[in-house]
């Protein structure tokens, strides 16, 4: 849990300084274009994500490896395949910021089900349960700042318009693709799996 956040948390930042750009404006305790609070969220969800299949279900990581033929080369391509995609789709495709998360994120997420299609379980639940979190969080916060979402986020476009329940679309896509590519990721650079927790 403490190595996926930081590896998530250091990332938050590089992340939304590309997504204010185009995506959303947030207002940061330093007044900057991102703040503390990219690295403070970044830390913290990645760190349920990582934990979050687990958690529900009772499982546990067995001290046996699981028998795939991966050297770390691939674990570092795969490390590299999201933010590369991501980098590439927005600055050379020149595709919006959330569609380039869409590109990095689908392809990272499907060569690490190749490789490892035992943690498709862990994959898409931990999805499911990161969207239900993120769409609850938002559904709290409405109750204090009903137009947090027309304050901040850039909506201008037939997506970014597209509201379910107050919140864009392209939220629950967001917190579904990035949590199904955070659950299974400590699986799978450690090659080993999960097995049901003894009471």
């Amino acid at each position: 849990m403490f190595i996926v956040s930081l590896v998530c948390g250091f990332a938050g930042p590089f992340a939304d300084k590309i997504y204010t750009i185009d995506y959303w404006h947030p207002l940061t305790l330093t007044n900057t274009a991102v703040g503390i609070e990219a690295f403070i969220f970044g830390f913290a969800f990645g760190g349920v994500a990582a934990v979050l299949y687990e958690e529900t279900f009772r499982k546990r990581i067995s001290k046996r490896r699981v028998r795939v033929k991966k050297k770390l080369a691939d674990i570092g391509f795969l490390l590299l395949l999201f933010p590369t995609l991501f980098l590439f789709s927005f600055f050379i495709l020149e595709v919006g910021s959330f569609y380039a998360t869409v590109i990095g994120g689908t392809l990272s997420l499907a060569y690490m089900l190749w490789c490892r299609p035992d943690l498709w379980p862990d994959a898409v639940v931990t999805g499911i349960l990161t969207t239900i979190i993120g769409a609850g969080s938002y559904f709290l916060l409405f109750t204090v700042w009903p137009n947090f979402i027309h304050d901040f986020w850039v909506l201008n476009s037939t997506w970014y318009t597209t509201l379910w329940f107050g919140i864009p679309l392209e939220e629950y896509i967001w917190y579904f693709l990035i949590g199904a590519n955070i659950g299974p990721l400590y699986e799978f650079m450690t090659s080993k799996r999960l097995v049901r927790a003894r009471k």
